[in-house]
């Protein structure tokens, strides 16, 4: 592989793990409208098709075999929940127009939950046109337009590369993906040649046992074309882990996904107290820390994600749109991260969470012992946080919870809540403002708790 070419070195240890992914080729992507033909790309999970009716740019006047062009949303992730409106209101296919000249490649799913059980192809052909394309398409409104797709699916293996650079018993995962869509220079190509340009000095410091991995299908690629699509190679390394017996050696996860403008520390308050290094931005669930911090293990991401929204996924991921200067800075502060943790031999203060924790179970009629053990942090964090999704109507929103029960009384309270989700499960936690359910889950939870945490 390419990436171990540019790494190749005798003094370190490399594993391939292999992944089952299905890979997504678009083959040809065809808009015809007024013997005019555009440019557009197909989205994954569109299928091979085709579809010709009236071209429409108003969701609520569509009718049965209508196309609809639509802009994206702010956040392109929502572009799910337009598909699956238009389908349901008889559309033969949907157009996203950017709001940049550019292409943008996303994952759009028919299925509004977000679990890992079997999905499907969407019968429609979805397409997005960069923002030139998208004006052209808006001056024909009303006429007839022919979109057609023609993709492969197709079962693979893919690999994650992990490098041992020290041996211990107390290990740092330092991470990243090397999938991408479009050119992906900044998703993460640039967060790659961050963490390998680290080895030289980790390797003539370290005091702890640290492990590069490299995953793949980060963006894509669960065989089942589930709707929760995403860091799926990391997901297949966490569960390696678990099966070898390995996880309990995992101390702490330093991962670094999108280079080359602003970055920040994407973490919770009680680690951003002991490592502020960066401005902290609250965990989200879209990076590779997902599947560590479920498992309560202590995360940071550094990522200039919120800087590059215009740009993501786009082919304007290029050498133009790189600050050279920040790409400078997010190299020291991956490593100053890395410094501190290695000064600290992995150690750091599990208090400032278990106390916070203890609060608010207290508040449920759960007595949480004083227990300041990694082993104890580790437990409780992993039954306590949770990735969510919550329905209401003014939206959808996916959100990080370090400690439900404290969200679970927040959401208890709204008037427009429709539901909420564990993320990648599709488990109901609530349903309905302040209603019995809210109630029953307390129930159920108290239980949890006991068996989990109390035993």
């Amino acid at each position: 592989m390419k990436i171990l070419q540019e790494i190749d070195n005798p003094l370190l240890t490399y594993h391939l793990h292999p992944v089952p992914v299905i890979t997504f080729n678009d083959k040809s992507t065809k808009i015809e409208i007024d013997n005019i033909e555009l440019k557009g790309i197909a989205l994954p999970y569109t299928s091979s098709t085709s579809a010709e009716g009236r071209l429409t740019d108003d969701i609520e006047r569509l009718e049965e075999g209508d196309i609809l062009i639509t802009s994206f949303p702010e956040d392109i992730d929502d572009a799910k929940f337009i598909l699956i409106r238009a389908v349901q209101r008889g559309a033969g296919g949907i157009v996203f127009a950017d709001r940049v000249n550019a292409h943008r490649r996303v994952v759009v799913s028919i299925d509004e939950e977000y679990t890992y059980s079997t999905g499907s192809l969407i019968k429609v052909p979805v397409i997005a046109v960069s923002r030139e394309t998208g004006e052209t398409l808006r001056k024909h409104v009303g006429k007839i337009v022919r979109i057609e797709t023609e993709v492969d699916y197709r079962w693979s293996i893919g690999y994650n590369i992990e490098i041992v650079l020290t041996e211990a018993e107390r290990n740092l995962l330092i991470t990243a993906h090397f999938d991408h869509w479009m050119t992906g220079m900044l998703d993460n190509s640039l967060g790659v040649g961050t963490v390998l340009s680290l080895i030289d000095d980790i390797l003539t410091s370290a005091r702890i046992g640290v492990r590069i991995v490299l995953f793949t299908a980060e963006e894509f690629g669960v065989p089942n074309l589930a709707s929760m699509y995403w860091t799926w190679g990391s997901k297949s390394f966490s569960e390696y882990l678990i099966s070898n017996k390995m996880i309990d050696t995992i101390m702490f996860v330093l991962n670094v996904d999108v280079v080359g403008k602003k970055p920040y520390m994407y973490t919770t308050e009680d680690i951003y107290r002991q490592f502020n290094i960066l401005d902290m931005e609250q965990s989200v669930p879209y990076f590779d820390t997902l599947n560590f911090e479920t498992l309560g293990i202590p995360c940071i991401t550094v990522s200039c994600l919120k800087e590059c929204w215009d740009i993501y996924h786009t082919e304007l991921e290029n050498e133009k749109n790189i600050d050279l200067s920040y790409l400078a800075y997010t190299i020291d502060a991956v490593f100053n991260i890395f410094r501190k943790l290695n000064e600290n031999r992995l150690k750091i203060d599990y208090s400032i969470y278990l106390d916070r924790v203890r609060q608010n179970l207290e508040k449920i009629g759960i007595c949480l012992r004083k227990d300041y053990t990694y082993e104890n942090y580790r437990n409780v964090r992993g039954v306590l946080s949770r990735n969510i999704v919550i329905w209401s109507r003014g939206g959808v929103e996916i959100t990080y919870s370090e400690d439900i029960t404290s969200k679970l009384r927040e959401l208890a309270t709204c008037d427009d809540l429709a539901k909420v989700t564990e993320l990648g499960t599709g488990l109901r936690l609530l349903s309905g403002p302040g209603n019995e359910e809210y109630l029953k889950f307390i129930s159920y939870f108290r239980e949890l708790i006991r068996y989990r945490i109390l035993r």
